[in-house]
């Protein structure tokens, strides 16, 4: 009885050593795994002025305040647009961009304000960066712009890119 009490001992010990070294493992596993998911959450807050979507790639690259052809105030918002699919593609029928000012939408300009305003609708080739830009009318006040970027077409509210523009 002795004899076997002992060996159960032993062989209980070994058997809750090993437990112990299995969770350790799993724990530093897990520590590696959550490390990983802050690490790439942490770039997708460093690159929020870019993102490629059905390999076409949007990168935000400026805004300014400037008059249109009818000499209205707007904002304009410059993008640098990639086309790496597999047919011809334009901005303005990819895209859909948005800005709100205290929470209400900014009507779109319907003047051109400058050429890159006018490359919004061309057509690229596969391959191709074009720089484009889209203005929106502004009317008093200078209160932060949020931009939201979504899928011309699509069936869900994805935001592709969303961020706040601050006026001078």
């Amino acid at each position: 009885c002795l004899i076997l009490s002992l060996i159960l001992i032993v062989s209980g010990a070994s058997i809750n050593g090993s437990n112990n070294e299995d969770n350790e493992q799993q724990s530093e596993g897990t520590t590696v795994e959550s490390t990983a998911v802050e690490e790439e959450k942490k770039q997708e807050k460093e690159s929020t002025n870019e993102f490629t979507y059905e390999k076409m790639t949007v990168k935000y690259l400026r805004h300014e305040i400037s008059e249109n052809a009818a000499g209205d105030d707007v904002l304009i918002i410059y993008y640098e647009f990639t086309n790496n699919s597999k047919d011809n593609a334009a901005f303005d029928y990819s895209f859909s961009d948005k800005c709100f000012q205290n929470g209400v939408e900014l009507e779109e300009s319907i003047f051109h304000a400058n050429d890159e305003t006018k490359n919004s609708d061309k057509e690229i080739q596969p391959g191709t960066t074009l720089e484009v830009a889209s203005a929106f009318m502004l009317g008093d006040s200078m209160y932060t712009v949020t931009l939201e970027i979504e899928p011309w077409v699509s069936f869900t509210d994805k935001k592709l890119m969303t961020l706040d523009l601050e006026l001078e």
